[in-house]
């Protein structure tokens, strides 16, 4: 996905989603009543004193410089890395939306069973704030290289790719769990995709100094 459109959530019968753009004002879910209990609420750009107006999961994408918003009892804030400019920031964001709900709904060849298991390990931490990015497989290694031995206390790695180079897959996992041996502080999924570049999403929390 290259442009900002207004995201819909695909019809599911065991998740329920929804999905905020405040940068659109655009709301959108896959249940009928604005009041349900939802599973997962994705929240694009929003005001730094918004709350969830219901019970689930939420998560909050935000640029790396919002650092003053509250959060709620499972809510968490995903922060862009610096680099994603306040240009590139709403697009990135809805990318980061498209490729959550590809590593909940699509092709998961590793069991990952997205809001149980993403929730718990979230839950573990102390900190609410995380840093999300997604980079082109080429460049994936290295960054799996680089953040595996920055200190980081959770992370989860998701593989998007066509043709699913497992290889690869195994040596960052490994990376990893090297640096991360409680299994319950990392998470791995791997998803074959039938369009769309191949892709890493890495979703780390660092430990506080």
């Amino acid at each position: 996905m290259n442009t900002i459109k207004k995201l819909q959530p695909p019809a599911h019968g065991l998740y329920r989603i929804s999905i905020r753009d405040y940068l659109l004002n655009h709301h959108a879910q896959n249940t009928e009543n604005e009041h349900d209990v939802i599973d997962i609420e994705f929240h694009i750009g929003a005001p730094d004193n918004e709350l969830p107006k219901r019970k689930g999961m939420h998560l909050f994408i935000d640029p790396a410089d919002c650092l003053r918003r509250q959060l709620s009892t499972d809510a968490w804030q995903i922060h862009a890395v610096p680099s994603i400019t306040s240009n590139d920031f709403h697009l990135w964001a809805q990318q980061v939306v498209q490729l959550m709900l590809e590593a909940m709904l699509g092709k998961n060849m590793i069991g990952f069973e997205f809001i149980s298991e993403l929730r718990n390990l979230l839950r573990q931490t102390t900190e609410q704030r995380i840093v999300l990015q997604h980079v082109p497989l080429d460049n994936a290694e290295q960054l799996s290289e680089r953040m595996a031995a920055s200190g980081i206390e959770h992370a989860w790695l998701a593989l998007f790719s066509r043709s699913l180079p497992m290889n690869l897959y195994s040596r960052m996992v490994t990376l990893f769990e090297q640096h991360i041996p409680d299994e319950g502080r990392f998470l791995s999924s791997a998803n074959i995709r039938d369009k769309g570049e191949d892709c890493l999403m890495l979703m780390t929390v660092q430990a506080r100094q």
